[in-house]
Protein backbone atom coordinates (compact mmCIF):
# COMPACT_ATOMS: atom_id res chain seq x y z
CA UNK A 1 0.00 0.00 0.00
CA UNK A 2 1.06 3.48 -0.52
CA UNK A 3 -0.44 6.11 1.91
CA UNK A 4 -0.94 9.83 0.41
CA UNK A 5 1.16 11.53 3.23
CA UNK A 6 4.29 9.23 2.34
CA UNK A 7 6.49 8.90 -0.79
CA UNK A 8 5.47 6.20 -3.27
CA UNK A 9 9.12 5.26 -3.10
CA UNK A 10 8.55 4.16 0.54
CA UNK A 11 7.21 0.73 1.77
CA UNK A 12 4.68 0.84 4.79
CA UNK A 13 5.20 -2.83 6.63
CA UNK A 14 6.47 -4.31 9.49
CA UNK A 15 9.80 -6.22 10.39
CA UNK A 16 8.46 -9.37 10.02
CA UNK A 17 7.47 -8.84 6.73
CA UNK A 18 10.42 -7.04 6.00
CA UNK A 19 12.76 -9.66 7.10
CA UNK A 20 10.61 -11.81 4.43
CA UNK A 21 10.88 -9.45 1.72
CA UNK A 22 14.96 -9.31 2.30
CA UNK A 23 14.25 -13.48 2.19
CA UNK A 24 13.42 -12.73 -1.32
CA UNK A 25 15.98 -10.19 -2.77
CA UNK A 26 16.56 -12.22 -5.81
CA UNK A 27 12.64 -13.09 -6.48
CA UNK A 28 11.32 -9.19 -6.18
CA UNK A 29 15.00 -6.63 -6.20
CA UNK A 30 12.73 -3.55 -7.06
CA UNK A 31 10.44 -4.22 -4.23
CA UNK A 32 13.34 -4.89 -1.85
CA UNK A 33 15.46 -1.97 -2.74
CA UNK A 34 12.34 0.35 -1.57
CA UNK A 35 12.79 2.35 1.73
CA UNK A 36 10.71 0.18 4.02
CA UNK A 37 8.84 1.95 6.76
CA UNK A 38 8.20 -0.55 9.86
CA UNK A 39 5.61 0.57 11.90
CA UNK A 40 6.65 -1.42 14.57
CA UNK A 41 9.57 0.44 15.12
CA UNK A 42 9.24 3.95 14.91
CA UNK A 43 10.47 5.47 17.71
CA UNK A 44 7.90 7.39 19.79
CA UNK A 45 9.75 10.07 21.51
CA UNK A 46 8.57 13.11 18.67
CA UNK A 47 5.02 11.87 19.13
CA UNK A 48 4.25 15.37 20.88
CA UNK A 49 5.78 17.19 17.93
CA UNK A 50 3.62 15.40 15.02
CA UNK A 51 0.93 17.43 13.50
CA UNK A 52 -1.46 15.40 10.97
CA UNK A 53 -1.20 16.06 7.43
CA UNK A 54 -3.76 18.22 5.51
CA UNK A 55 -5.81 15.75 3.20
CA UNK A 56 -7.99 16.49 0.75
CA UNK A 57 -11.27 14.34 -0.07
CA UNK A 58 -9.34 13.97 -3.98
CA UNK A 59 -5.71 13.15 -2.53
CA UNK A 60 -5.02 9.33 -3.00
CA UNK A 61 -5.47 7.14 0.18
CA UNK A 62 -3.46 3.74 -1.52
CA UNK A 63 -2.77 2.20 -4.29
CA UNK A 64 -5.05 -0.91 -5.00
CA UNK A 65 -3.30 -3.34 -7.27
CA UNK A 66 -5.68 -5.25 -10.06
CA UNK A 67 -6.07 -8.77 -10.05
CA UNK A 68 -3.60 -9.46 -12.95
CA UNK A 69 -6.14 -11.76 -14.29
CA UNK A 70 -5.49 -10.48 -17.73
CA UNK A 71 -1.87 -8.62 -18.04
CA UNK A 72 0.53 -7.72 -14.91
CA UNK A 73 -0.86 -5.82 -12.02
CA UNK A 74 -1.38 -2.52 -12.05
CA UNK A 75 -1.70 -0.11 -9.04
CA UNK A 76 -5.41 2.07 -9.31
CA UNK A 77 -5.16 5.21 -7.54
CA UNK A 78 -7.98 5.22 -5.14
CA UNK A 79 -8.79 8.21 -3.25
CA UNK A 80 -10.34 8.85 0.14
CA UNK A 81 -13.62 10.10 -1.79
CA UNK A 82 -13.80 7.14 -3.20
CA UNK A 83 -13.31 4.91 -0.38
CA UNK A 84 -16.09 6.64 1.40
CA UNK A 85 -18.16 6.53 -1.49
CA UNK A 86 -17.72 2.44 -1.57
CA UNK A 87 -18.24 2.29 2.54
CA UNK A 88 -21.57 4.14 2.16
CA UNK A 89 -22.90 2.02 -0.63
CA UNK A 90 -21.54 -1.20 1.33
CA UNK A 91 -23.39 -0.16 4.64
CA UNK A 92 -26.61 0.75 2.45
CA UNK A 93 -26.54 -2.84 0.60
CA UNK A 94 -26.00 -5.07 3.63
CA UNK A 95 -28.63 -2.65 5.50
CA UNK A 96 -26.18 -2.74 8.76
CA UNK A 97 -27.64 -2.28 12.38
CA UNK A 98 -26.03 -2.37 16.17
CA UNK A 99 -26.67 -5.80 16.04
CA UNK A 100 -24.53 -6.59 12.62
CA UNK A 101 -21.17 -8.73 12.98
CA UNK A 102 -18.44 -9.27 10.04
CA UNK A 103 -16.55 -12.11 9.40
CA UNK A 104 -13.43 -11.94 7.09
CA UNK A 105 -10.23 -14.33 6.04
CA UNK A 106 -9.57 -11.88 2.87
CA UNK A 107 -6.01 -10.24 2.57
CA UNK A 108 -5.77 -7.30 2.89
CA UNK A 109 -3.93 -6.97 0.02
CA UNK A 110 -7.10 -7.71 -1.78
CA UNK A 111 -9.87 -5.00 -2.03
CA UNK A 112 -12.70 -7.00 -0.73
CA UNK A 113 -10.12 -7.79 2.52
CA UNK A 114 -9.24 -4.66 2.89
CA UNK A 115 -12.53 -2.66 2.64
CA UNK A 116 -15.11 -4.64 2.48
CA UNK A 117 -13.55 -6.65 5.60
CA UNK A 118 -11.58 -3.78 7.40
CA UNK A 119 -12.89 -0.73 6.83
CA UNK A 120 -15.92 -1.32 6.46
CA UNK A 121 -17.10 -2.55 9.98
CA UNK A 122 -14.78 0.46 11.19
CA UNK A 123 -16.79 3.26 9.18
CA UNK A 124 -20.57 1.03 10.22
CA UNK A 125 -19.22 1.11 13.47
CA UNK A 126 -20.38 -2.70 14.13
CA UNK A 127 -18.13 -6.04 15.21
CA UNK A 128 -15.78 -7.63 13.06
CA UNK A 129 -14.27 -11.13 13.74
CA UNK A 130 -10.93 -11.62 11.49
CA UNK A 131 -8.59 -14.51 11.20
CA UNK A 132 -6.01 -15.73 8.84
CA UNK A 133 -6.57 -16.91 5.30
CA UNK A 134 -4.19 -19.40 5.74
CA UNK A 135 -6.36 -20.94 8.13
CA UNK A 136 -9.00 -21.29 5.58
CA UNK A 137 -6.82 -22.68 3.15
CA UNK A 138 -5.86 -25.61 5.69
CA UNK A 139 -8.99 -26.21 6.58
CA UNK A 140 -12.05 -24.22 4.68
CA UNK A 141 -14.09 -25.91 7.67
CA UNK A 142 -13.04 -22.73 9.51
CA UNK A 143 -14.81 -20.08 8.20
CA UNK A 144 -17.90 -21.71 8.60
CA UNK A 145 -16.91 -22.85 12.57
CA UNK A 146 -16.40 -18.86 13.29
CA UNK A 147 -19.71 -17.38 11.22
CA UNK A 148 -21.17 -20.33 13.82
CA UNK A 149 -19.47 -19.28 16.78
CA UNK A 150 -19.83 -15.64 16.75
CA UNK A 151 -23.06 -15.63 15.18
CA UNK A 152 -21.96 -13.66 12.23
CA UNK A 153 -24.38 -11.85 9.72
CA UNK A 154 -22.12 -11.01 6.86
CA UNK A 155 -19.70 -12.69 5.41
CA UNK A 156 -18.92 -13.99 1.98
CA UNK A 157 -15.56 -15.00 -0.37
CA UNK A 158 -15.23 -15.85 -3.95
CA UNK A 159 -17.09 -18.58 -5.74
CA UNK A 160 -13.75 -20.93 -4.91
CA UNK A 161 -14.11 -20.54 -1.11
CA UNK A 162 -17.62 -21.84 -1.00
CA UNK A 163 -16.68 -24.98 -3.45
CA UNK A 164 -13.99 -25.68 -1.23
CA UNK A 165 -16.28 -25.72 1.63
CA UNK A 166 -18.69 -27.75 -0.38
CA UNK A 167 -15.23 -30.63 -2.01
CA UNK A 168 -13.74 -30.88 1.76
CA UNK A 169 -17.05 -30.88 4.39
CA UNK A 170 -18.95 -34.19 4.78
CA UNK A 171 -23.10 -34.60 6.04
CA UNK A 172 -21.88 -36.00 9.41
CA UNK A 173 -19.74 -32.46 9.87
CA UNK A 174 -22.61 -30.07 10.19
CA UNK A 175 -24.28 -31.16 12.96
CA UNK A 176 -22.75 -28.14 15.75
CA UNK A 177 -22.78 -25.52 12.34
CA UNK A 178 -25.35 -22.91 13.72
CA UNK A 179 -25.55 -20.98 9.90
CA UNK A 180 -28.89 -19.07 10.97
CA UNK A 181 -28.12 -15.52 11.93
CA UNK A 182 -25.88 -15.47 8.25
CA UNK A 183 -28.22 -12.82 6.33
CA UNK A 184 -25.05 -12.02 3.79
CA UNK A 185 -23.64 -14.28 2.11
CA UNK A 186 -21.43 -12.21 -0.33
CA UNK A 187 -20.18 -14.13 -3.79
CA UNK A 188 -18.11 -12.31 -6.19
CA UNK A 189 -14.90 -11.31 -7.53
CA UNK A 190 -14.94 -14.37 -9.56
CA UNK A 191 -17.71 -15.91 -12.50
CA UNK A 192 -20.55 -16.95 -10.46
CA UNK A 193 -21.90 -20.80 -10.49
CA UNK A 194 -25.86 -21.13 -10.15
CA UNK A 195 -24.74 -25.45 -9.44
CA UNK A 196 -22.62 -24.32 -6.46
CA UNK A 197 -25.31 -21.91 -4.87
CA UNK A 198 -27.56 -24.81 -5.34
CA UNK A 199 -25.30 -27.28 -4.01
CA UNK A 200 -24.23 -24.88 -1.19
CA UNK A 201 -27.64 -23.93 -0.24
CA UNK A 202 -28.63 -28.26 -0.23
CA UNK A 203 -25.65 -29.17 2.22
CA UNK A 204 -26.40 -26.22 4.50
CA UNK A 205 -30.01 -25.60 4.97
CA UNK A 206 -29.99 -28.33 8.44
CA UNK A 207 -27.67 -25.90 9.56
CA UNK A 208 -30.04 -22.96 9.28
CA UNK A 209 -28.07 -21.38 5.86
CA UNK A 210 -30.98 -19.34 3.82
CA UNK A 211 -30.51 -19.42 0.13
CA UNK A 212 -32.09 -15.39 0.39
CA UNK A 213 -28.53 -14.62 2.29
CA UNK A 214 -26.67 -15.28 -1.30
CA UNK A 215 -25.63 -11.86 -1.92
CA UNK A 216 -24.21 -12.12 -5.35
CA UNK A 217 -21.83 -8.64 -6.36
CA UNK A 218 -19.65 -7.62 -9.21
CA UNK A 219 -16.96 -5.04 -9.15
CA UNK A 220 -13.23 -4.16 -9.78
CA UNK A 221 -10.17 -2.36 -8.83
CA UNK A 222 -10.98 0.27 -11.26
CA UNK A 223 -14.10 1.32 -9.00
CA UNK A 224 -12.66 1.04 -5.48
CA UNK A 225 -14.86 -2.28 -4.82
CA UNK A 226 -18.42 -2.78 -5.12
CA UNK A 227 -20.46 -1.41 -8.43
CA UNK A 228 -23.38 -3.91 -8.72
CA UNK A 229 -24.97 -6.08 -5.66
CA UNK A 230 -28.23 -8.16 -5.14
CA UNK A 231 -31.51 -6.93 -2.78
CA UNK A 232 -30.73 -8.19 0.05
CA UNK A 233 -32.70 -11.07 1.89
CA UNK A 234 -34.14 -11.94 -1.27
CA UNK A 235 -32.93 -14.84 -3.57
CA UNK A 236 -30.03 -14.11 -6.40
CA UNK A 237 -31.89 -13.97 -10.02
CA UNK A 238 -30.86 -16.31 -12.39
CA UNK A 239 -31.28 -16.32 -16.23
CA UNK A 240 -31.28 -19.21 -18.29
CA UNK A 241 -30.13 -18.49 -21.91
CA UNK A 242 -30.08 -20.32 -25.43
CA UNK A 243 -26.51 -21.54 -25.50
CA UNK A 244 -26.51 -21.26 -29.39
CA UNK A 245 -28.09 -18.03 -29.69
CA UNK A 246 -25.38 -16.88 -27.01
CA UNK A 247 -22.22 -17.94 -29.07
CA UNK A 248 -23.56 -15.95 -31.65
CA UNK A 249 -23.45 -13.11 -29.61
CA UNK A 250 -27.50 -13.18 -28.80
CA UNK A 251 -29.27 -13.28 -25.29
CA UNK A 252 -32.49 -15.39 -25.59
CA UNK A 253 -33.97 -16.39 -22.54
CA UNK A 254 -35.53 -19.91 -22.18
CA UNK A 255 -37.05 -21.97 -19.76
CA UNK A 256 -34.49 -24.72 -17.83
CA UNK A 257 -36.88 -27.65 -18.74
CA UNK A 258 -37.31 -26.88 -22.26
CA UNK A 259 -33.64 -26.53 -22.75
CA UNK A 260 -31.90 -28.55 -20.43
CA UNK A 261 -28.37 -27.50 -21.88
CA UNK A 262 -28.58 -24.31 -21.21
CA UNK A 263 -26.32 -21.68 -19.90
CA UNK A 264 -27.39 -20.59 -16.47
CA UNK A 265 -25.82 -17.00 -15.19
CA UNK A 266 -25.73 -15.63 -11.93
CA UNK A 267 -26.85 -11.78 -11.96
CA UNK A 268 -24.39 -9.63 -10.29
CA UNK A 269 -27.25 -7.65 -9.33
CA UNK A 270 -28.57 -4.04 -9.85
CA UNK A 271 -26.06 -0.81 -9.66
CA UNK A 272 -26.17 0.18 -6.09
CA UNK A 273 -26.48 3.50 -5.16
CA UNK A 274 -25.79 6.16 -7.50
CA UNK A 275 -23.50 4.65 -9.51
CA UNK A 276 -24.14 4.57 -13.95
CA UNK A 277 -23.75 1.26 -15.09
CA UNK A 278 -23.64 0.72 -19.00
CA UNK A 279 -23.45 -1.87 -21.95
CA UNK A 280 -21.77 -0.56 -24.97
CA UNK A 281 -21.19 -0.89 -28.28
CA UNK A 282 -17.16 -0.59 -28.63
CA UNK A 283 -17.25 -0.49 -32.06
CA UNK A 284 -19.93 2.54 -32.70
CA UNK A 285 -19.75 4.01 -29.11
CA UNK A 286 -23.70 3.42 -28.43
CA UNK A 287 -25.55 2.13 -25.31
CA UNK A 288 -26.24 -1.22 -26.12
CA UNK A 289 -30.54 -2.41 -26.00
CA UNK A 290 -31.58 -4.49 -22.69
CA UNK A 291 -30.52 -8.15 -23.80
CA UNK A 292 -27.39 -7.08 -26.22
CA UNK A 293 -23.92 -7.96 -25.04
CA UNK A 294 -20.88 -5.53 -24.95
CA UNK A 295 -18.62 -3.65 -22.43
CA UNK A 296 -19.41 -2.78 -19.04
CA UNK A 297 -18.94 0.93 -18.45
CA UNK A 298 -18.96 2.16 -15.28
CA UNK A 299 -19.35 6.15 -13.91
CA UNK A 300 -19.63 6.95 -10.36
CA UNK A 301 -17.71 8.76 -6.68
CA UNK A 302 -16.28 5.04 -6.70
CA UNK A 303 -14.74 5.06 -9.82
CA UNK A 304 -10.69 5.68 -9.49
CA UNK A 305 -8.14 8.54 -10.83
CA UNK A 306 -6.32 6.46 -12.77
CA UNK A 307 -3.23 3.57 -12.93
CA UNK A 308 -0.30 4.65 -10.93
CA UNK A 309 2.51 5.73 -14.09
CA UNK A 310 0.26 5.06 -16.79
CA UNK A 311 -1.14 8.16 -18.15
CA UNK A 312 -2.09 6.93 -21.69
CA UNK A 313 -3.91 3.61 -20.79
CA UNK A 314 -5.57 5.63 -17.82
CA UNK A 315 -6.91 8.06 -20.39
CA UNK A 316 -7.73 4.78 -22.66
CA UNK A 317 -9.95 3.08 -19.83
CA UNK A 318 -10.79 5.98 -17.38
CA UNK A 319 -11.88 8.57 -19.88
CA UNK A 320 -14.20 6.59 -22.26
CA UNK A 321 -17.15 8.55 -23.51
CA UNK A 322 -20.51 7.27 -25.64
CA UNK A 323 -21.11 8.37 -29.10
CA UNK A 324 -23.91 10.64 -28.72
CA UNK A 325 -21.96 13.77 -27.17
CA UNK A 326 -22.34 13.72 -23.79
CA UNK A 327 -19.53 14.75 -21.75
CA UNK A 328 -19.76 12.23 -18.96
CA UNK A 329 -16.25 10.00 -18.68
CA UNK A 330 -16.78 6.42 -18.44
CA UNK A 331 -14.61 3.67 -16.85
CA UNK A 332 -14.32 0.94 -19.36
CA UNK A 333 -14.21 -2.62 -17.72
CA UNK A 334 -13.10 -5.05 -20.25
CA UNK A 335 -15.64 -7.43 -19.20
CA UNK A 336 -18.83 -7.91 -21.30
CA UNK A 337 -22.12 -8.42 -20.22
CA UNK A 338 -25.87 -7.58 -20.28
CA UNK A 339 -28.33 -5.94 -18.57
CA UNK A 340 -31.57 -7.31 -18.18
CA UNK A 341 -34.73 -5.99 -15.90
CA UNK A 342 -32.20 -3.87 -14.38
CA UNK A 343 -29.76 -7.02 -13.25
CA UNK A 344 -26.43 -6.95 -14.81
CA UNK A 345 -25.02 -10.15 -16.03
CA UNK A 346 -21.61 -10.95 -16.92
CA UNK A 347 -20.48 -13.08 -19.92
CA UNK A 348 -16.88 -12.79 -19.73
CA UNK A 349 -13.66 -10.68 -20.30
CA UNK A 350 -13.23 -9.12 -23.66
CA UNK A 351 -9.68 -10.57 -24.31
CA UNK A 352 -10.62 -14.01 -22.69
CA UNK A 353 -13.28 -14.49 -25.59
CA UNK A 354 -12.80 -17.68 -27.60
CA UNK A 355 -13.60 -17.32 -31.47
CA UNK A 356 -14.07 -20.53 -33.52
CA UNK A 357 -15.58 -21.16 -36.54
CA UNK A 358 -17.50 -17.69 -36.26
CA UNK A 359 -18.71 -18.89 -32.71
CA UNK A 360 -18.09 -16.61 -29.60
CA UNK A 361 -17.11 -19.50 -27.14
CA UNK A 362 -16.87 -18.48 -23.52
CA UNK A 363 -14.23 -20.08 -21.55
CA UNK A 364 -16.38 -19.91 -18.09
CA UNK A 365 -18.86 -22.09 -20.02
CA UNK A 366 -16.41 -24.25 -21.02
CA UNK A 367 -14.49 -24.69 -17.65
CA UNK A 368 -17.66 -25.04 -16.15
CA UNK A 369 -19.00 -28.14 -18.30
CA UNK A 370 -15.33 -29.82 -18.46
CA UNK A 371 -14.95 -29.79 -14.27
CA UNK A 372 -18.52 -32.25 -14.30
CA UNK A 373 -16.63 -34.33 -16.98
CA UNK A 374 -15.17 -36.70 -14.17
CA UNK A 375 -14.57 -36.73 -10.36
CA UNK A 376 -11.01 -36.64 -10.87
CA UNK A 377 -11.07 -33.40 -11.89
CA UNK A 378 -10.82 -30.21 -9.28
CA UNK A 379 -14.06 -27.94 -9.51
CA UNK A 380 -13.47 -24.59 -10.98
CA UNK A 381 -9.92 -25.36 -11.58
CA UNK A 382 -9.94 -25.30 -15.26
CA UNK A 383 -8.86 -22.47 -18.47
CA UNK A 384 -9.66 -22.85 -21.50
CA UNK A 385 -7.91 -20.34 -24.26
CA UNK A 386 -7.49 -19.35 -27.73
CA UNK A 387 -4.25 -20.28 -30.01
CA UNK A 388 -3.77 -19.93 -33.54
CA UNK A 389 -3.35 -23.48 -35.41
CA UNK A 390 -2.31 -22.90 -38.99
CA UNK A 391 -4.13 -19.65 -39.15
CA UNK A 392 -7.12 -20.69 -37.48
CA UNK A 393 -8.35 -20.07 -33.82
CA UNK A 394 -8.68 -23.22 -32.22
CA UNK A 395 -8.93 -23.95 -28.05
CA UNK A 396 -6.97 -25.50 -25.78
CA UNK A 397 -8.31 -26.68 -22.13
CA UNK A 398 -6.20 -27.03 -19.60
CA UNK A 399 -7.44 -28.92 -15.96
CA UNK A 400 -6.48 -29.48 -12.33
CA UNK A 401 -6.61 -32.77 -11.36
CA UNK A 402 -7.49 -33.96 -7.53
CA UNK A 403 -4.47 -34.30 -5.05
CA UNK A 404 -3.28 -37.78 -4.90
CA UNK A 405 -5.26 -40.58 -5.43
CA UNK A 406 -5.06 -42.50 -8.54
CA UNK A 407 -6.80 -41.76 -12.38
CA UNK A 408 -6.55 -42.85 -15.75
CA UNK A 409 -5.85 -40.06 -18.41
CA UNK A 410 -6.99 -41.66 -20.87
CA UNK A 411 -10.34 -42.42 -19.84
CA UNK A 412 -10.61 -38.81 -17.91
CA UNK A 413 -9.91 -36.94 -21.73
CA UNK A 414 -12.52 -39.14 -23.13
CA UNK A 415 -14.92 -38.18 -20.55
CA UNK A 416 -13.94 -34.34 -21.22
CA UNK A 417 -13.97 -34.67 -24.92
CA UNK A 418 -17.42 -36.31 -25.03
CA UNK A 419 -19.19 -34.13 -22.41
CA UNK A 420 -17.56 -30.98 -24.06
CA UNK A 421 -18.29 -31.87 -27.22
CA UNK A 422 -22.41 -32.76 -26.80
CA UNK A 423 -22.66 -29.66 -24.89
CA UNK A 424 -20.22 -27.08 -26.74
CA UNK A 425 -20.63 -28.67 -30.49
CA UNK A 426 -16.70 -27.75 -30.56
CA UNK A 427 -14.03 -30.09 -29.15
CA UNK A 428 -10.92 -28.68 -27.78
CA UNK A 429 -8.05 -28.72 -30.17
CA UNK A 430 -5.83 -29.56 -26.76
CA UNK A 431 -6.65 -31.12 -23.48
CA UNK A 432 -3.81 -30.79 -20.69
CA UNK A 433 -4.55 -32.31 -17.55
CA UNK A 434 -2.37 -29.94 -14.77
CA UNK A 435 -0.99 -31.25 -11.60
CA UNK A 436 -3.48 -29.37 -8.32
CA UNK A 437 -2.22 -25.91 -7.53
CA UNK A 438 -0.57 -26.09 -11.37
CA UNK A 439 -3.08 -23.61 -12.97
CA UNK A 440 -1.96 -19.59 -12.32
CA UNK A 441 -4.79 -17.72 -10.21
CA UNK A 442 -4.89 -14.03 -9.48
CA UNK A 443 -5.60 -13.35 -5.48
CA UNK A 444 -8.91 -13.65 -5.24
CA UNK A 445 -9.34 -17.05 -7.48
CA UNK A 446 -9.69 -15.72 -10.88
CA UNK A 447 -8.20 -18.20 -13.38
CA UNK A 448 -5.33 -16.62 -15.23
CA UNK A 449 -5.89 -18.08 -18.86
CA UNK A 450 -3.41 -15.67 -19.96
CA UNK A 451 -0.45 -16.57 -18.04
CA UNK A 452 -1.60 -20.28 -18.39
CA UNK A 453 -1.65 -20.12 -21.93
CA UNK A 454 1.75 -18.58 -21.87
CA UNK A 455 3.05 -21.58 -19.75
CA UNK A 456 1.49 -24.31 -21.97
CA UNK A 457 3.24 -22.48 -24.94
CA UNK A 458 6.50 -22.35 -23.31
CA UNK A 459 5.84 -25.87 -21.82
CA UNK A 460 6.34 -24.51 -18.33
CA UNK A 461 2.96 -25.57 -17.21
CA UNK A 462 3.00 -28.81 -14.93
CA UNK A 463 0.92 -30.99 -16.73
CA UNK A 464 0.60 -34.80 -16.20
CA UNK A 465 -1.13 -36.40 -18.98
CA UNK A 466 -1.44 -34.39 -22.67
CA UNK A 467 -4.17 -35.03 -25.25
CA UNK A 468 -3.98 -33.23 -28.90
CA UNK A 469 -5.61 -33.12 -32.41
CA UNK A 470 -2.83 -33.48 -35.14
CA UNK A 471 -0.68 -31.62 -36.44
CA UNK A 472 1.17 -30.45 -33.13
CA UNK A 473 2.15 -26.84 -32.57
Amino acid sequence: RVLGAVSPTCVITTSMIEDRLKAQAKAIPELVALSHLCIDTLPTHDCAQWSPPVIAPGDVAFLQFTSGSLSAPKGVKVSHSNILHNLEMLQEAFGHTEESRIVSWLPFFHDWGLIGGLLQPIYSGIQSVLFDPFEFVRKPRNWLDVISRYGATVSGAPNFAYDQCLQTLQPGELDELDLSRWEVAIVGAEPIRAETLDRFESLFVPCGFKRSAFFASYGLAESTLVVTGGHRGKEPVTIALDRGALEGGQVKPVTETAAPDCVRLVSGGHALHDQDVRIVNTEHGATCDELQIGEIWITGRSVAKGYWGLNGESAEQFSATLADGTEQYYLRTGDQGFLYEGELYITGRIKDLIIVSGRNLYPEDIERIASDADPALRQGKGAAFSIDINSSEQYVLAHEVQFGGSWDGNLIIDSIRQTVANLIGVAPWAIVLVKAGGIPRTSSGKIRRQATKQRYLSGELPCLHVWHQSPEI
